[in-house]
């Protein structure tokens, strides 16, 4: 999928490819560089959140310790 851009990028390019498993049928290149944008806020928020309070689970990164973690965050 590509999306062509109104402005070239700082580098000159005017068209970003873009990969998803979204229905091209339901999803044109402009929504879903739009909802990537929002999501990689998210990311950042959260990145910024853990740099603060110190929170990062560095053992995320082994299964057991993500179960855990997923179980916790299931917890009423």
């Amino acid at each position: 999928m590509e999306l062509h851009l109104e402005r070239a990028t700082e580098d000159g390019d005017t068209t970003i490819r873009l990969l998803s498993n979204l229905p091209a049928s339901q999803f044109t290149p402009r929504r879903i560089a739009r909802l990537y944008r929002q999501r990689w806020q998210i990311e950042s928020l959260f990145q910024r959140l853990e740099s603060v309070l110190h929170s990062e689970v560095v053992t995320l990164g082994h299964p057991r310790a993500a179960l855990l973690e997923h179980f916790h965050a299931d917890l009423p």
